[in-house]
């Protein structure tokens, strides 16, 4: 038992630290200033968009953005996806699609964003087919999508107070009925731990490590080494978004596309999701 309680006292001061640390990471809530301003900018930018002053909209949503990254805290995903919507209805497609890319590595799990950069990847003109992989694979991308990444922390802690109190019922009754209930109880518990951790700390990882990048050029030509006389892959348009892979050489940033070949394209021409 004493084991169990310190084991048990040991998790929640963890889980009292990561709390802090998110607090600490997060935009001040207790700031009434800070919130307001943050409404107000909002509700102009709003009130505009559905005004159908789109321009006007897309400028303020841009500027309260710039506003809150220059203070090193991360804006809502709702912030980018009103930004993408307002760039969708001035035509601006890579714009759009960058926004709401961006709101997506924010929150994964925002549906609206991820049906809107489908949608707008309909009137773009490159089309890719997706490389084939394991159903698997796609089926774990699937669910690690489904929600955001304070989302499965939440439910990793619930499902550890789930395993803690398994154990209790394994360790403490006398009944063996009670001590059957607790022990497959925390064999749940701790295997949907397990997994809502893992998928916590792959959407922590891609947040960290987005590669992603959207052609704003209206064209820019892919080139199977980083010269302008080596075998010209094929020609990207705007819209298009690719992973980076390599931005050391001279002038040069070698990519990889939806369908998994890759090329090299001159330096510009394409905006990173990470700003």
């Amino acid at each position: 038992m004493r084991r169990l309680f310190l084991l048990f006292f040991i998790v929640l001061s963890f889980a009292a630290q990561v709390s802090a640390t998110e607090q600490k990471e997060a935009p001040a809530e207790n700031d009434s200033t800070a919130v307001a301003d943050t409404l107000v900018n909002k509700a102009f930018a709003d009130s505009a968009y559905l005004q159908k002053h789109f321009l006007e909209a897309s400028e303020i949503y841009q500027a309260k953005i710039d506003e809150i990254l220059a203070e090193g805290k991360t804006p809502a995903a709702d912030l980018f996806y009103n930004l993408g919507n307002a760039e969708y209805r001035l035509n601006h497609f890579p714009q759009a699609i960058l926004n709401y890319l961006r709101a997506l590595r924010i929150d994964p799990g925002h549906e609206d964003a991820r049906y809107n950069v489908a949608l707008v990847r309909t009137r773009i003109a490159d089309r890719f087919a997706k490389p084939s992989e394991m159903f698997f694979i796609s089926w774990f991308k699937d669910w690690v999508s489904t929600r955001s990444t304070e989302h499965w922390v939440m439910w990793s802690m619930i499902w550890l107070v789930a395993l803690f109190a398994g154990l209790a019922l394994y360790y403490i009754p006398r009944r063996i009925w009670i001590r059957k209930i607790g022990f497959f109880g925390a064999l749940a518990s701790i295997i949907a731990f397990a997994v809502a951790t893992i998928f916590a700390a792959v959407q922590r990882y891609a947040y960290y490590h987005n590669d992603e990048a959207v052609v704003t050029a209206d064209e820019i030509q892919l080139y199977g080494s980083p010269t302008n006389s080596s075998k010209k892959v094929r020609m990207l348009h705007e819209g298009t978004t690719v992973s980076l892979l390599d931005s050391h050489t001279k002038g040069w940033q070698q990519v990889s596309l939806p369908d998994g070949v890759e090329g090299w394209i001159p330096d510009g021409g394409v905006e990173r999701v990470v700003k």
